[in-house]
């Protein structure tokens, strides 16, 4: 077998398939991979979830079958955003001497391929895995991480705790991942003429101050590869005429943060910074809000075996061994959730500066090189 031709084509393949998420049916992907799967002699299957998502798993059983590594990939891509912008068509793969150019080809289609690649390619040439692998194409990870969420019950079944995820990395190993915390936060305060404030109270204002605490209070919390946490307001509503005190406002916050503190804590410490803004407007300012997404922070332990045998494998195969920290969230903040001492890894051929870009692109020797590292972790 040819592999570099094969895989290439596989790439192409699942590339040529649209998983755009809230627009295509991520299903008819899950289903192409499971076809190769089977096509392979390994047993996959799909798990439909509603109309547009789907889940699809593969599990290959290894000589020491008491212990399961995942290995995981997401199949959606985001949309393409406007067309003007791309050199290419986004929904067809197109080749040069180097690139593969469309949507998903770093995000994360590539990394998804090299794994699912890396496994069949094993299994034909009759390597069997040391631990057992159970292999699972996420749908709505770009959005609300339905298939994650789905998933759930299964990583708690097999009790794993070794977690591999093929997202954009440039060859390099993701050990710590930032969490998120997405709030909506309501702002309602008393409403007076411009000319005096002091009969009012400034939902807008206010709204500012409470959001400027939260970040100085983030601020104090870091990571070496992550750097500090943070806090942007993200979208904001409010005011109602040019002369008049704003009594309403309502804004959006995405807040990431590091390994060193939890949601938990962040959340107790806005409702406490919430509470004295409030006491010092004398009754007339209320404040409200409400989660809109949670992802815990990720970070793996550096003496893990997981990780020894990452670096181990890439010195083999002439790649400097970088561990880097992922700002965006993944499914592993999900994952985490059913097992919050699981170690995760992100490790994949895509480069994280193209994700969600126009002229989305991979290159291709990245691949390769990807699936090489992935057939040596079949065998540890």
């Amino acid at each position: 077998m040819n592999e570099h031709i094969e895989s290439l084509q596989l790439l192409q393949d699942v590339m040529k398939i649209q998983s755009v998420n809230s627009q295509d049916d991520e299903g008819q992907l899950a289903e192409w991979i499971c076809e190769y799967f089977n096509g392979y002699g390994i047993k996959a299957q799909v798990d439909r979830i509603d109309l547009k998502h789907a889940n699809v798993y593969a599990f290959i059983e290894g000589e020491e079958p008491s212990e399961t590594v995942l290995w995981n990939g997401h199949l959606d891509t985001v949309p393409f955003g406007e067309l003007d912008e791309w050199n290419t068509d986004p929904s067809i793969p197109v080749l040069t001497d180097a690139y593969i150019f469309g949507r998903g080809a770093s995000d994360m289609k590539s990394g998804l391929c090299a794994m699912i690649y890396a496994l069949c390619s094993s299994r034909y040439k009759g390597v069997r895995p040391r631990h057992s692998i159970l292999f699972l194409g996420t749908c709505d990870e770009e959005k609300n991480g339905i298939g994650a969420r789905e998933a759930q019950k299964l990583i708690l079944e097999k009790k794993i705790n070794q977690i591999i995820i093929g997202e954009p990395t440039g060859l390099k190993i993701g050990v710590a991942q930032k969490g998120c915390l997405w709030l909506s936060v309501d702002v309602h305060g008393r409403t007076s003429h411009g000319a005096y404030p002091e009969r009012g109270c400034s939902a807008v204002e206010h709204g500012y101050v409470v959001t400027q605490k939260l970040r100085e209070y983030l601020a104090d919390f870091s990571h070496p590869l992550l750097g500090k946490s943070t806090e942007v307001i993200t979208k904001i509503t409010g005011g109602v005429a040019p002369n008049m005190m704003p009594d309403r406002c309502v804004f959006s916050m995405d807040i990431r943060f590091t390994p060193d503190i939890t949601s938990k804590q962040i959340i107790q410490k806005f409702n406490k910074i919430i509470q004295d803004e409030m006491l010092q407007c004398g009754g007339m300012l209320s404040i409200r809000y409400s989660v809109c997404n949670q992802r815990s922070a990720i970070e793996v332990n550096e003496s893990h075996p997981l990780l020894n045998q990452f670096v181990e494998i890439l010195e083999e195969e002439k790649i400097k061994p970088e561990k880097i920290g992922i700002h965006f969230f993944t499914d592993g903040s999900i994952f985490t959730e059913a097992n919050p001492n699981a170690n995760i890894l992100l490790f994949g051929p895509g480069e994280p500066s193209m994700a969600h870009r126009a002229n989305e692109r991979l290159l291709i020797e990245n691949y390769y090189k990807a699936i090489h590292v992935f057939q040596k972790m079949v065998r540890i």
